[in-house]
């Protein structure tokens, strides 16, 4: 065995595999870097499970952490929190878009989290974000109307005023309201964004409701919420769950 690597010693494994979870694994500490995670068995009790971090990324570290977590999750008995005992220098963060009790979680647990995650967003919007049918900072993060908005605010600043091409065929149809079809996308941006092709009057009033700023598409198209929301769902696709760099 190499040196450098710290003893592996299995205690209770077949618990997290199976009906119940007590301990994970049990391995020597080397030089004070630890990687934990807590997992949430069926009656709510935690356990903690700790790997360090030197061995969380090997070729048998890693593979034990994985198959730990997916075993649980696949029996429907547990809940993996993964939390960082020992920063260890990472620094890391979006608390400037985030509430404070959320300031630990990860991207994957903030996409899961209600829309008042995100800070500045009041409990009370996620009763008004129901009624858009946005129950989560994911769902927001792929709202199809702030798609649309930020589409139109994206190409609307690269449009030649009164220099459409001859023949050209050019249009967005299928997000406008048949009244605004014949207008550029500048004119657009001025519109409210009940003129986005099914978004009626009262899911329009209830946006506004939560951020009476949004009167506009172009305000849509710029809004800061669904924008961190989205840069959320991106980063949560391109995290590991054990701070391995695969």
């Amino acid at each position: 065995q190499d040196a450098a690597m710290p003893t592996l010693v299995p205690l209770r494994l077949a618990t997290v595999l199976g009906v119940g979870v007590r301990a994970a694994a049990a391995l020597s500490r080397p030089s004070g870097s630890i990687y934990s995670g807590a997992v949430r068995g069926a009656r709510g009790l935690p356990t903690l499970a700790i790997v360090p971090r030197i061995y969380a990324g090997t070729r048998i570290g890693a593979p034990l952490w994985e198959a730990v977590l997916r075993r649980t999750q696949l029996a429907g008995r547990v809940r993996p929190i993964v939390a960082a005992a020992d920063n260890d220098g990472l620094t890391m963060n979006v608390n400037g878009a985030v509430d404070k009790a959320w300031e630990e979680k990860s991207f994957s647990e903030l996409v899961e989290a209600p829309p008042s995650a995100l800070q500045g967003l009041a409990d009370r919007t996620d009763a008004l974000f129901a009624e858009l049918k946005i129950r989560s900072v994911g769902d927001l993060a792929k709202w199809q109307y702030y798609a649309w908005a930020r589409a139109i605010v994206t190409l609307a600043e690269r449009e030649a005023v009164g220099e459409r091409a001859p023949g050209s065929v050019l249009n967005i149809n299928k997000a406008l309201d048949k009244e605004h079809e014949n207008k550029s996308l500048s004119e657009v941006l001025a519109l409210s964004p009940e003129a986005l092709q099914g978004l009626s009057e009262k899911s329009a009033s209830v946006l506004a409701e939560i951020d009476p700023r949004v009167t506009s598409i172009e305000r849509l198209g710029t809004w800061k919420y669904a924008a961190w929301a989205e840069a959320i769902a991106t980063c949560a696709r391109l995290e590991n769950t054990n701070l391995s760099s695969r």
